[in-house]
C-alpha cells in the first residue's frame, strides 16, 4: 500500500521490485516456517500437544471441543445402531473427531468397555464428556435406546457450536472494525502532530 504511487507514477516493474524487496523474505521465511512445521507436525506427541493447546483456549477451544464430540456421538451412534461391537464404535469415534488429544483421552474408555465396565462410567473416566451427555447415555444404557440419545447428544452439542461459531464471527467483526478504526485514527493523529509541530 506505502508503494501504490509508484505503480501509477512509474508502472508495475518500479512497483512490484519496491513491493517484493520487502515480502519476498517475509515470504519465504513464511514458507519455511509451515514446511517446518508440517514436518513437526507428523510427531503423535506434537499433535496432541497442540491440539491440547487448541482446547485451552477460552473461546476457540470450547467450539472444537464441541464439534469434535459431536461426531464422536454420531459415530458411535451409527455403530451401536448397526450392532457392531461397543469396543469397535468407541475406537472409530475417537479416532474420526478430529483432535488428537481427544482422541487420546476416548480411546482410554475402550479397554475398560472391553473388561466390563458400563460405557457411561468408562466415558465418564475420561474426563472430556459434558455431564449433560453423560448422563444421557446412562438414561439410554437404562431404557435401552443408546443410539438415539447418543444422537440427541450429538444435535445439542451441534447447535450448540453453531450459536458459538454465530456469535465469535459477530464478535470478530466488531473488533476487527474497531482495530481498523484506531488504526486510522493514529495516523490521522500522527499526521496533525507532525503538521503541527513543523509549523
Amino acid at each position: 500500500i506505502p508503494y501504490f504511487p509508484l505503480l501509477i507514477l512509474k508502472g508495475a516493474k518500479p512497483y512490484f521490485r519496491a513491493t517484493l524487496g520487502i515480502l519476498g523474505p517475509i515470504l519465504i521465511g513464511l514458507a519455511i516456517l509451515w514446511v517446518g512445521f508440517r514436518l513437526i507436525y507428523q510427531i503423535p506427541q506434537f499433535k496432541v500437544g497442540m491440539d491440547l493447546i487448541k482446547l485451552s483456549f477460552p473461546w476457540i477451544g470450547k467450539m472444537v471441543r464441541m464439534l469434535g464430540l459431536s461426531r464422536f456421538y454420531r459415530v458411535l451412534s451409527a455403530m451401536w445402531s448397526a450392532g457392531a461391537p461397543l469396543s469397535q464404535g468407541l475406537l472409530h469415534g475417537a479416532r474420526v473427531n478430529g483432535n488428537w488429544y481427544l482422541t487420546r483421552r476416548l480411546e482410554s474408555a475402550v479397554p475398560l468397555v472391553e473388561h466390563g465396565q458400563p460405557l457411561s462410567a468408562a466415558l465418564a473416566q475420561t474426563g472430556v464428556l459434558p455431564q449433560m451427555a453423560l448422563d444421557m447415555i446412562r438414561t439410554g444404557e437404562k431404557t435401552g435406546d443408546v443410539d438415539s440419545m447418543l444422537e440427541k447428544a450429538a444435535e445439542y452439542t451441534e447447535n450448540e457450536a453453531e450459536v458459538s461459531i454465530l456469535q465469535s464471527t459477530v464478535i470478530l467483526g466488531v473488533i476487527l472494525l474497531l482495530a481498523v478504526a484506531g488504526y486510522i485514527g493514529f495516523v490521522v493523529v500522527s499526521y496533525y502532530m507532525g503538521y503541527a509541530s513543523s509549523i
